[in-house]
């Protein structure tokens, strides 16, 4: 049990949670892009059934869904078949409350790649454009009219903001 962590081990995983978090966002990414929770909206499938419905590779696509499920984004049922939980749920294009597009917009390469240059922007206290990165989010945006609908339509929905 995770409570039974004396506190150096928990503090360690954290931090290598927080280092690695940029692998999640990357398999976030390719599987709404493949539309997997969409795929599973139906009940539990295998890894080759994924696949063959998304054109992949069978084993690529299982090691991504099965990270995915090991932080808590999908279920692994049985052995290579996977099934939506409440959290791969909100990734279906139209699930009430779903972060599709959210989760598109931010796990988007252009903000990798703004992000990778974090440290220059400490050091000068400037903005990373010019250093691999767009110029801005504008111009990425006119650029790319796909990012831009994205956010508009996640913030159009605003799904976070629920009543209880």
């Amino acid at each position: 049990m995770i409570d039974d962590v004396p506190p150096e081990v928990a503090a360690a995983q954290l931090v290598l949670q927080c280092s690695t978090g940029y692998i999640a966002s990357s398999a976030l990414q390719a599987v709404v892009k493949l539309k997997i929770a969409d795929e599973l909206a139906n009940g539990p499938r295998t890894a080759a059934d994924l696949a063959q419905a998304t054109g992949v590779q069978e084993d690529a696509l299982y090691r991504v869904v099965r990270a995915l499920a090991s932080v808590g984004v999908f279920e692994e049922r049985e052995p290579r078949t996977f099934a939506l939980n409440m959290a791969a749920h909100l990734l279906r294009a139209d699930a009430p409350g779903s972060v599709r597009d959210l989760v598109l917009w931010l796990t988007d390469p252009f903000h990798f790649r703004v992000y990778a240059e974090m440290l220059h922007s400490v050091q000068t206290g400037r903005p990373a454009p010019g250093r691999g990165a767009p110029p801005s989010i504008a111009v990425e945006y006119r650029r790319d009219a796909t990012k831009s609908s994205w956010s508009r339509r996640f913030f159009r929905r605003t799904p976070l903001d629920t009543e209880h």
